[in-house]
């Protein structure tokens, strides 16, 4: 489960003590054609028409693997590099974001081969620079937030850009934005890196900001790049040397 989302996780499996005889198969290891830069972000595990995945974003596009061989199914390519925002998937599509300024994509999982012709459902513009936050889809509200909190809001069946917004923190000033949001009871939640101020916005055909959160002065010049962790009605905050725990 995505740590970015507060819906619930499955429990782990537990872990066996030190004299389990549990046999653990060879790793599997599958070639990435990912130069020059290569990919930063994280594999997601989807399941889709009785076969699961693990989708995984790139320097050229984004990719499925097979679960049990690490086999690559299909590719559909992108529209710039990097790749390290986490593609979102709402149990029929995926929507991914590049990483440097290019088009969001929608794509149906489940093709073989190259499908970026087959299974690129739409795409549309992005001009508001560098993307490392992930992207959150409430309802039908996809939101996109680059690195220097222009925020998009997008038609997630479409691709139809309801809004495009710059977000500032308090008191107007310039807000730079790495973590992915935190998406919570129908609201998305932005964090930015300087301060760990938290903008909370409600998906919208405009943009709706209905909270802003902030820590003490100590965190005033923190830096915050993690993502919010929601953990048994609380939200796990992490500094680069402090870790905040909000919540009753």
């Amino acid at each position: 489960c995505r740590r970015k989302s507060s819906k619930s996780c499955p429990p782990a499996s537990p872990v066996g003590p030190a004299s389990s005889t549990t046999t653990v198969s060879a790793p599997t290891k599958t070639h990435r054609d990912d130069k020059p830069r290569g990919g930063w972000s994280t594999p997601i595990l989807i399941e889709y028409d009785e076969r699961r995945e693990f989708v995984l974003n790139g320097e050229f596009g984004v990719r499925g693997y097979d679960v049990d061989s690490g086999r690559e199914l299909w590719f559909c390519e992108g529209f710039n590099g990097r790749g390290a925002p986490i593609p979102e998937w709402d149990g029929e599509h995926l929507y991914v974001v590049n990483g440097k300024p290019g088009d969001v994509y929608c794509v149906k999982p489940g093709g073989s081969g190259t499908v970026t012709k087959t299974h690129r459902v739409w795409h549309a513009p992005r001009k508001g620079g560098r993307d490392l936050p992930s992207p959150a889809l409430v309802d039908d509200f996809l939101l996109v937030s680059s690195m220097s909190g222009i925020l998009t809001c997008y038609d997630k069946k479409t691709g139809k850009i309801h809004f495009t917004e710059r977000l500032q923190a308090d008191g107007g000033r310039p807000l730079e934005i790495a973590a992915a949001p935190l998406v919570a009871n129908g609201l998305v939640y932005f964090q930015s890196v300087l301060g760990g101020e938290v903008i909370v916005v409600k998906p919208a055909e405009t943009l709706e900001i209905v909270a802003r959160n902030q820590l003490d002065e100590a965190a005033a010049d923190g830096i915050f790049r993690a993502t919010l962790a929601p953990h048994r009605g609380r939200v796990l905050i992490r500094e680069a040397g402090t870790l905040y725990c909000i919540g009753g």
